[in-house]
């Protein structure tokens, strides 16, 4: 019997999608692996294998009033007894964790109770849970190199692996990344992140109504919006007479970015990675708000080596937009050199920790 392994998880499709990957890969290998997270995690359950295992313990972010941070503060309490209580009864020989304030117990009943942890981080700058852990754990995986928040730690520790994607996303690496043929359409997909975003639902729509009608003509349109944003992209998309396809969510995802000759987006770890696998050019509209700026540094990662371009949210007009695909539909060559650039980029980052988790085990066991 291979050993149990226990892997942590946020909340976001960021931390969980990457996590859901090594699941299933430890998984396939014979590893038994508990996946644990708060109830957020439940919201991806058409991404949950049938015989997945996974257990919700209570957590929460530090934030608010006095009153909040009680409330807080208890939650993460009655975490930590529920995850030390996991690790007792379930024995992992290793804890993997993908940070995220839901991680957050779990790694601390793993630091109590002396089980080797991994981290990973998805993004360019340390979350706040990694970072409070990052010194005191066995091996820190990063997605990026020049990760910020790793000061003083031993460079020994530190692994550069890309985040891990959906098998059939990569899959789509080793396929040739071509533009359609004349008279073929040109498939542009926009995504938002798990549950899509407003400003793209705001400024894309807008942008492309503009473009001239014989690219108009080209274009599929592929769209991530939210429930309440969809009655009103729909018209806009009417009213220019553009071929498009809206949704909240799509299952598959997979299918949409092989199809795509361009991909809009926000610039989260997932995305970023999933770009990278299927070598899709690429716009890239970081979050404003996201913690320590880190989906610009995520998307400045890409256009520093060529692979996409970015767009900051604070000066996203349509009209900008639209001068940008012009170019770039008027300009296919800037296209195929985006997705050469960002093929060369990909890791087979599943490989690479996998390699690393039984690496750690087989030194335990002679420890």
């Amino acid at each position: 019997m291979k050993p149990n392994l226990l892997i942590a998880t946020g909340g976001t499709g960021g931390h969980i999608f990457p996590a859901l990957s090594l699941e299933k890969a430890l998984n396939d290998k014979g590893y038994r692996c508990l996946v644990v997270a708060d109830t957020r995690f439940l919201r991806f359950q058409e991404k949950f294998r049938q015989s997945l295992e996974y257990q919700i313990i209570p957590s929460s972010s530090l934030s608010g009033n006095p009153f909040s941070l009680l409330i807080s503060s208890l939650k993460i309490i009655g975490g930590l007894f529920a995850a030390i209580n996991l690790i007792l009864k379930n024995k992992p020989q290793m804890v993997i964790s993908f940070g995220g304030y839901p991680a957050f117990p779990t790694m601390l009943a793993a630091t109590i109770l002396r089980i080797p942890v991994m981290i990973h981080e998805q993004n360019s700058v340390l979350g706040r849970t990694n970072r409070f852990f990052v010194k005191r754990v066995r091996i820190v995986s990063l997605a990026f190199p020049n990760t910020e928040g790793l000061k003083d730690v031993p460079q020994y520790k530190i692994h550069i692996n890309g985040n891990p994607v959906d098998e059939e996303i990569a899959k789509i690496h080793k396929r040739t990344y071509s533009l359609p043929q004349k008279g073929k359409k040109f498939h542009i997909l926009v995504i938002g992140g798990s549950q899509g975003a407003r400003i793209l639902s705001k400024i894309i729509p807008h942008a492309i109504s503009q473009l001239s009608s014989a690219i108009k003509k080209q274009l599929v349109i592929t769209q991530q919006c939210r429930a309440e944003d969809l009655e009103e992209v729909r018209n806009i998309y009417e009213r220019s007479n553009i071929d498009a396809n809206l949704a909240p969510f799509f299952n598959n995802i997979s299918q949409e970015l092989s199809n795509a000759h361009l991909v809009i987006a926000r610039s989260g770890a997932a995305t970023i990675s999933e770009l990278v696998a299927t070598a899709r050019p690429s716009i890239l509209i970081p979050i404003e708000l996201s913690h320590e700026n880190h989906q610009f540094w995520n998307a400045k990662f890409l256009e520093s080596k060529g692979a996409g371009w970015i767009m900051e949210e604070k000066m996203l007009t349509a009209e900008i937009v639209a001068e940008k695909l012009t170019y770039l539909l008027s300009n296919p060559s800037c296209l195929k050199e985006a997705s050469k650039k960002a093929k060369s980029l990909f890791i087979d980052s599943t490989k690479n920790m996998v390699d690393l988790i039984e690496n750690v085990l087989s030194k335990s066991e002679t420890e």
